[in-house]
């Protein structure tokens, strides 16, 4: 039963728990330890180096996700359907809403919450169905969504309501991992014993 639970361990996805993301404008991701930001410039390491340092302008950069869960999107200026530049302080409430809803979808992660469902599912069904329930219900907290205070607060509700889906999303799938890794360990059991 031991070597069971540890190879169910090993079966869920774990991500290094020390290290920022900065998201370039063309969607790659640079895992990394982000050293400095400035009006120009990232510089960051590679994980587990001191040295050298590397950059990256910060016109190539759609956010920064940072270990601690905090969103740094770096200015104001968004792009709308990829054909021009707005600010969103002067854009209309929809627009604003919309893109600002699909920036929160996109950059919030919430892994270890699909993580922490999944084990506590997969340990105790009924306690990780209630966490579950709970943890969708409770909205991600300001701090871990962005550093700058947007002036257009159509776009901040719309970014904290994409956040709240993908924090949704990513309990109810631990949730569903958790319980198939229950369900999938029962019948292998089962089939073993009989």
């Amino acid at each position: 039963m031991k070597n069971i639970f540890l190879f169910i361990l090993f079966l869920l996805p774990l991500e290094s728990l020390a290290q920022d993301i900065i998201v370039l404008k063309n969607d790659s991701k640079i895992k990394c330890n982000v050293t400095e930001v400035n009006q120009t410039a990232v510089n960051y390491t590679k994980i587990e180096e001191q040295r050298p340092t590397y950059t990256v302008l910060t016109s190539n950069v759609s956010y920064i996700q940072f270990n601690s869960g905090r969103i740094d999107s770096l200015n104001e200026y968004r792009m709308l359907n990829d054909e021009k530049l707005i600010n969103l302080a002067e854009s209309d409430s929809l627009d604003a809403y919309s893109m600002g809803l699909s920036d929160g979808f996109k950059s919030y992660d919430a892994g270890s919450l699909q993580g922490a469902t999944a084990i506590t599912t997969f340990l105790l069904p009924p306690v990780g169905l209630a966490t579950t329930i709970v943890s969708s219900g409770i909205p991600p907290r300001v701090d871990h969504l962005m550093q700058k205070n947007y002036s257009n607060k159509y776009y901040k509700k719309g970014f904290q309501d994409g956040s709240m889906l993908k924090k949704r999303k990513k309990a109810w799938k631990g949730f569903g991992t958790g319980f198939g890794v229950l369900i999938g360990v029962a019948v292998i059991l089962g089939l073993s014993a009989g």
